[in-house]
């Protein structure tokens, strides 16, 4: 891929994670928010509404440096658009000097601290104000890790709406939550049910030592279904392959060691290329 795609992408879903923290803020309260909104101007990234007002917000992330022309110039063309009360300019990246470091303001555009790039530490992040945010909402926190993989969840099903320039509401956010965690109980009641119980699918991998690579792929296919998809129908995929889950014996033959260590699986994958075993 090019590294203008490679950029875009980047700076797509930076602005997706700084959404999805500032709704899940229990500081913030908001009324909707909306990627990529339809308007007739294509400087505003996110635009919030709260009970009060209408935030516009731009976001620039680079791997550069930003400088103090560059900032000015993207306020004023935020600020061009009328519409909203109030204007926000968010920058994750380097400044270019301690001056640039200092601006808060460019006119009536507000312009925060700046944030370092860092996509990891903003996933982070995410699951941690998940975790005050769910509670809030009568839902079980569950562990960090769950709660990273709701993130990730959270954040494709707010790129899916960008793709349409669609509006998810406060309300629709937690009933998305409660779409994706409910569970019914043998009473009849609507609980929430515990994040760490999910159904889990094995996948049974038999490669050889020349798909290395293959390997390693469906190792990262299997993390990013379990982190969306996973999370959403509340589903988890393990791989087992007896190189790594078998423990040698002395006395059997090896395929009778294999069987009798092998669990049940619901899926056998079979990688191969130019040699058996």
């Amino acid at each position: 891929m090019a590294d203008g795609g490679q950029i875009a992408i980047r700076g797509f879903l930076v602005q997706t994670l700084i959404a999805l923290l500032d709704a899940v803020d229990g500081e913030k309260t908001w009324l909707s928010l909306t990627l990529e909104p339809s308007l007739d101007t294509d400087k505003v990234d996110i635009l919030w509404r709260y009970p009060d007002r209408i935030k516009a917000v731009q976001v620039k992330s680079t791997q550069n440096t930003f400088s103090k022309a560059d900032i000015e110039t993207w306020a004023n063309e935020l600020a061009a658009w009328k519409e909203a009360d109030e204007y926000e300019l968010l920058l994750i990246g380097t400044p270019a000097s301690d001056k640039v470091a200092s601006l808060r303001k460019v006119g009536k555009v507000k312009v925060p601290k700046l944030k370092n790039l860092d996509l990891d530490a903003f996933q982070e992040q995410a699951a941690h104000r998940l975790d005050k945010f769910l509670r809030r909402h009568g839902f079980p926190p569950g562990e960090a890790d769950y709660r990273m993989m709701l993130a990730e969840a959270l954040c494709k099903r707010l790129a899916t709406y960008a793709t349409k320039g669609k509006e998810l509401t406060n309300d629709g956010l937690v009933k998305l939550l409660k779409t994706w965690i409910p569970e019914q109980s043998p009473a009849g009641r609507d609980v929430v049910r515990n994040p760490n119980l999910v159904r889990i699918i094995r996948i049974y991998v038999s490669a050889p030592d020349d798909v290395l690579p293959e390997r390693d792929a469906l190792e990262e296919v299997v993390g990013s279904i379990n982190r969306t998809d996973g999370v959403e129908r509340g589903f988890r995929l393990e791989t087992l392959q007896w190189k790594t889950g078998i423990t040698p014996q002395i006395g059997p033959g090896a395929h009778s060691v294999i069987d009798a260590q092998t669990p049940a699986y619901e899926i056998y994958l079979g990688i191969l290329a130019t040699r058996f075993g």
